[in-house]
């Protein structure tokens, strides 16, 4: 598996967390709002409830008793109104909780890819180092090639082209060229023949 194939699974698995973090958020928007219109709700209901139960009872029964009968409900008022108090604290909690998995959520995306973006960086730069010698490398190689043509050119020239032997009692001779003659320059002197091929 190549680096670029790690990455790309990294990125997919960290995309399907976020997806996976961002419905748990929308789920938990949606319990909010549902439970922010439950409070509300109850609330309404209950206040009715006690305002149509006190006029209900109270219907023919005079001014002096519906006031007692509501001061006497006050502490159920009071307790209705703590419940969604208490509603409304859970559903600002539902709130911090969702905005905490969101964060970390991307938190854990944000490190991901630069885990794996550092780790592609490094590969590619010790990539970039080896060409780089190797670059190097092969200009060395050029440069010694192009010297030993150059040699080999210029020993074609000197009698690199002679073919040599061992003669006799394994002395070194050449093989030359008779027809091309013989040539002595001078008496006493030693005599030359031609390399064959030359």
């Amino acid at each position: 598996m190549t680096h670029e194939d790690m990455i790309l699974g990294l990125i997919a698995a960290a995309e399907e967390q976020q997806t996976a973090a961002k419905t748990a958020i929308d789920g938990l928007a949606a319990e909010r709002a549902a439970l922010a219109r439950a409070v509300q709700g109850i609330r309404g209901a209950a206040e009715e409830a006690v305002e149509e139960a006190a006029r209900q009872s109270l219907a023919g029964a005079s001014e002096t008793a519906v006031a007692a009968f509501s001061k006497a409900s006050e502490p159920f008022k009071k307790e209705m109104r703590e419940v969604a108090d208490k509603a409304s604290e859970a559903a600002a909690r539902v709130r911090s909780a969702a905005g905490w998995i969101g964060a970390k959520a991307v938190a854990v995306t944000v490190g991901l890819i630069v885990v794996f973006g550092l780790a592609s960086w490094i590969s590619l730069a010790w990539e970039h180092h080896r060409v780089n010698d190797l670059s190097a490398e092969a200009a060395q190689l050029h440069a010694q090639i192009v010297q030993e043509r150059a040699t080999v050119a210029e020993l074609d020239k000197h009698g690199g082209k002679a073919k040599l032997n061992s003669c006799g009692s394994g002395r070194l001779c050449v093989q030359v060229d008779t027809k091309a003659g013989k040539f002595s320059y001078g008496d006493g002197r030693p005599i030359y023949m031609v390399i064959k091929g030359y």
